[in-house]
């Protein structure tokens, strides 16, 4: 069973793949205003097709209302798509909304090869593009339904962020001397008390701290290579090093 954090990530792939239609979307529109022989194929097929349509009939009739209205149109259905992109990042349902833009973009290109065979002999490269875009976008709808139906932090995902990295807070200060220190395999692992801040130091960076006066009864945790780092202080202000759940030192205090 995938975790919350997998299906996360997954769904992230899809927004990257909706991304990119906008991207080359936008590239494409202003390759055909410039003429350009070259188009992209990762993207919506009616916004190419309009801005063909308004330049052409422009060129015949002499009238900029068509190229005008064209280009609006089809940057209104790009600007849809980007719209749907950043609101599914905290409003999921939106990949819905551009799985429904895109089924119609393709239902579009499919109407436009019926039209005329002989003519639309891209039609293949475009079609095996929109099916993947189509896949990634149904993939993500899928997703999104196992998203709802999970609780905002399983247990899975729990033990897999226990057993991720973490990430230091800053350098450590040189000003100071360590109240207890130790080596593991090759980690350089430090407790310092200083004036109201207490601090967990792996190698000379801080890797967590506690701020306050009174450092007595505090926990502090960092996992660095694959090593569990616990510093306990407890109420008489003895202080007990473990690493992956093993006692490393101690330097206690009797009152």
């Amino acid at each position: 069973m995938q975790t919350r954090t997998q299906l996360e990530t997954k769904f992230n792939k899809t927004r990257g793949s909706l991304l990119l239609v906008v991207m080359f979307s936008l590239a494409n529109m202003l390759l055909l205003l410039l003429e350009s022989d070259i188009t992209f194929l990762f993207s919506a097929s009616f916004p190419n097709y309009a801005v063909v349509y308004g330049v052409v009939m422009t060129a015949l009739s002499g009238e900029m209302i068509h190229a005008i209205v064209s280009i609006s149109l089809a940057a209104a259905v790009v600007g849809l798509f980007a719209l749907c992109y950043f609101l599914s990042k905290k409003r999921r349902f939106f990949i819905i909304v551009a799985l429904a833009l895109f089924s119609l973009d393709t239902i579009f290109l499919i109407w436009v090869f019926t039209l005329d065979l002989v003519e639309n002999i891209n039609f293949l490269p475009d079609a095996i593009f929109h099916i993947a875009v189509m896949f990634s976008l149904i993939s993500g709808t899928i997703t999104w339904a196992k998203l709802r139906k999970m609780p905002l932090y399983d247990e899975a995902t729990a033990i897999e962020d226990a057993n991720a990295p973490s990430l230091p807070l800053r350098p450590a200060s040189k000003k100071g001397k360590p109240a207890l220190s130790q080596t593991f395999d090759n980690l350089e692992i430090s407790v310092k008390n200083g004036l109201a801040l207490t601090e967990l130091i792996v190698n000379d960076m801080v890797y967590a701290e506690r701020k306050g006066l009174i450092s007595t009864g505090c926990e502090l945790t960092a996992r660095v290579d694959n090593a569990s780092i616990k510093a306990v202080m407890d109420h008489t202000g003895s202080i007990f090093l473990y690493v992956n759940d093993n006692l490393l030192a101690q330097k206690k205090r009797y009152l």
